[in-house]
């Protein structure tokens, strides 16, 4: 079977990014293939073959396991248990569709840890091929971001939604034989604030200080592979306090069999963590005792190992400030004030990197692309704008907001497509819309 993946619309550059991918995948398929051909040997030759193939496979993959974090500011644990064990010459070995990765990244000058947990479509060697092309096309959108000024200067919440839309131009190019669930995500090593996108995984867990356990209910997306248009993707939000933690897991973790069934109950999860000690080392025995493992495995947990600071502009000085619920609802009460009061560059100047590093509040990333608007600067109103449909396509004052800023830039292609996005989220709303676009054109017409 050969597959093709086509990448006329990448740059150039891209191209020879990605070869790596199609070396790994075409000698995971020559290799496959001929473990499983008909071949006129011995059977205890062809085991042994087989084992070497295997053992080569495994090999390639282990550049991909060697990570090292840093920071003093995170606490990582992580489990992977393959289902598919062999042995080579008197040592054990794994394979299989389970993946856990982390390294840490600059992103707009701003220290990030980047994680995710994935779980490859089929069993055993096959998801293990989904794994090392994932691996493969990881290696090459970090290496990127390392050396490429322009991938340095996005948005966290930009970043991952690009490199998510990357990973799926490689994996659809399989048309479905290669799809991969997982959640991928970025942490502000600064602030605690957390980005993530889950492609049907497990919902993950935030474990509160107090051992309070939450799951975090968001947007979920189709499985990357899945063959389909490329989805609207919406980037999932969180924060965590000082020891505070963020866990991503396989359905392997919770799907295992229990009175002669298969569990389905997800809050087996919180069950199981709640009796596993904080580097995970019992939660493969607690998982046995519970029921028979029929998947691989696979969890990762980071804990957030500092008190959150947030940065102001106060007396034109740079200050930072401990985060805390109570003082993030005071100064959201001065930013009103502040719009109430028509003092947009105050706005900007005081609490402008305060809201980008922290973009937790869809009220106050529209009050800052607001006031750059009202500064006519439309280009960084448009940025903050955008940044809102990433996080919430649903904010309707929002549209009008950044329709008016790209007239002003004489971008009617994007007006056109953010028009058809709010027909679509809003149709009942869609003809006053209309005619409100139209008197803002008229506006802008008649300045010039």
């Amino acid at each position: 079977m050969i597959f093709i993946i086509s990448l006329k619309n990448h740059p150039d550059h891209y191209i020879k990014e990605y070869s790596i991918v199609f070396i790994f995948t075409i000698l995971t398929i020559v290799i496959l293939y001929q473990m499983y051909s008909l071949q006129e040997i011995k059977l205890s030759q062809l085991k042994n073959k087989r084992k070497a193939d295997l053992y080569l496979i495994y090999q390639l993959f282990q550049p991909f396991q060697k990570f090292l974090i840093h920071s003093q500011n995170f606490r990582t644990y992580s489990i992977v248990h393959q289902f598919f064990q062999f042995e080579f010459k008197e040592e054990f070995f794994q394979i299989g569709g389970d993946f856990i990765y982390l390294k840490e990244i600059y992103l707009r000058n701003r220290k990030f840890l980047f994680f995710i947990n994935a779980d490859a479509m089929g069993k055993s060697l096959l998801g293990f091929g989904g794994i090392i092309v994932l691996s493969s096309v990881l290696s090459a959108i970090l290496k990127r971001t390392e050396t490429i000024k322009t991938e340095q200067k996005r948005y966290p919440d930009t970043w991952l939604k690009y490199i998510s839309m990357d990973i799926q131009e490689v994996l659809g190019g399989f048309e479905g034989f290669m799809m991969i669930s997982c959640v991928i995500g970025l942490i502000d090593e600064e602030n605690g604030f957390t980005y993530f996108i889950n492609f049907d995984h497990p919902k993950p867990l935030q474990i509160r200080s107090n051992k309070e356990f939450n799951f975090l209910e968001y947007n979920n997306h189709n499985k990357l592979g899945f063959p389909s248009k490329i989805q609207t993707l919406q980037i999932n939000r969180t924060y965590l306090q000082n020891q505070e933690s963020f866990v991503a897991y396989s359905d392997g973790c919770i799907e295992i069999e229990m009175n002669e069934k298969i569990n389905e109950n997800e809050t087996l999860i919180i069950e199981l963590l709640s009796k596993t000690s904080e580097d995970l080392s019992d939660f493969l025995s607690n998982l046995q005792k519970k029921g028979i493992i029929k998947d691989d495995i696979s969890l990762l947990k980071i804990v957030y190992n500092k008190i959150p600071e947030l940065t102001f502009i106060k007396d034109n000085k740079e200050i930072k400030i401990p985060f805390n619920e109570s003082m993030f609802l005071e100064i959201k009460k001065t930013i009103l004030n502040l719009l109430k009061g028509k003092k947009y560059s105050e706005i900007v100047y005081n609490y402008g990197n305060w809201i980008n590093d922290f973009p937790y509040d869809d009220d106050l990333l529209y009050i800052l692309s607001v006031a750059y608007r009202k500064m006519k600067e439309y280009n960084l109103s448009i940025e903050i704008g955008e940044r809102l449909l990433n996080f919430n396509m649903h904010y309707n004052k929002n549209y009008s907001n950044l329709i008016f800023c790209y007239l002003k830039n004489l971008n009617i292609s994007r007006v056109d497509t953010l028009l058809a996005e709010f027909k679509k989220h809003f149709p009942k709303q869609s003809v006053v819309f209309e005619n409100k676009i139209k008197k803002f054109f008229k506006k802008i017409h008649i300045n010039e």
